[in-house]
């Protein structure tokens, strides 16, 4: 992970595999730096053609990282509730603890919206093929919440197109194709 002063252009590594600061991202996919507390969150879709994936969580000053959800190779499980799939994008749940999880993996039409409550590490479902109702994607991409409605925008990068999920329902509708 890299950070980089995009005034001054100056780069500076935070974290990289194996430097022993915490567990390695496996396919990193989506990073989403909390605006205070100088943290990043980042979803690591797993290994190529496996259903596994984590969360992390990136301290920025010293490259720090701790693993909110999924599985460690030696450490085990961890987080509770709802399956981490394959983890892709992310965002932050506003007045809460909690980030917002879109998950899939390819091939299933399965994809899902979880809640990851930072403190507990417990996931809850929020849509899914039994949770809402409307369109699923096959793999989503980035995730992102508008201020002033709530809604969740999500992409599929095999569908090239764009939903958006009532938090509270998770009903989904396409929005763009």
């Amino acid at each position: 992970m890299v950070e980089l002063d995009i005034s001054s252009g100056f780069t500076r590594t935070i974290c990289a595999a194996g430097d022993g600061m915490g567990p390695d991202f496996r396919n990193a996919e989506q990073v989403n730096v909390h605006p205070e507390l100088r943290v990043a969150y980042v979803t690591s879709a797993g290994a190529y053609g496996s259903d596994e994936g984590q969360v992390h969580m990136v301290i920025l000053d010293s490259g720090f990282r701790v693993l909110l959800a999924g599985e460690d190779p030696d450490l085990g499980s961890f987080g509770a509730g709802v399956a981490v799939s394959r983890p892709r994008g992310l965002a932050f749940q506003e007045g809460t603890s909690s980030l917002l999880v879109a998950a899939g993996e390819a091939g299933g039409g399965a994809m899902s919206l979880y809640s990851l409550d930072l403190t507990s590490r417990v996931r809850m479902e929020m849509s899914s093929a039994t949770l809402g109702q409307g369109p699923l994607l096959d793999v989503p991409g980035s995730l992102e919440r508008e201020a002033s409605t709530g809604n969740l925008f999500m992409t599929g990068t095999t569908e090239g197109a764009q939903l958006v999920i009532d938090p509270i329902s998770g009903d989904r509708v396409i929005a763009s194709r």
